[in-house]
């Protein structure tokens, strides 16, 4: 029998339907994200959050551009835990990338200044 405790609760959680020998850290990290305390709600709602806004990341700005992407999902983190209202980018090519929290996730639009033509997600 294997049991995980939920990282932000304590709560216990038997591990069900996994194959093969599991750590300590990994029988945690499926316990939390089994728990149906608010934190570990919260938490997946965020995760989940930020994977549909990397998503959204790759349709608006393509291959590349890594290094802009990660500022940008290090700033959608902060954005959903409260800790800036959003952020605006000014990139060389004539374009702006904005990020703002909505009711249910993030909002992302890539502004092109010379033609002014907005695309938007989330």
């Amino acid at each position: 029998m294997k049991i995980g405790y939920c990282k932000y609760c304590g709560n216990s959680r038997m591990i069900t339907d996994v194959d093969g020998p599991l750590t300590e850290e990994e029988m945690n990290r499926i316990a939390t994200q089994n728990c149906d305390c608010e934190q570990a709600r919260w938490q997946a709602q965020k995760e989940r959050t930020l994977e549909v806004y990397d998503q959204d990341l790759f349709v608006l700005l393509g291959e590349g551009r890594e290094d802009i992407k990660e500022i940008l999902r290090k700033a959608g983190a902060m954005i959903l835990e409260g800790k800036i209202g959003g952020i605006a980018l000014s990139m060389p090519n004539d374009a702006a990338i904005k990020v703002r929290f909505k009711k249910n996730g993030l909002a992302t639009s890539l502004v092109k200044k010379n033609t002014q033509e907005t695309l938007s997600c989330g």
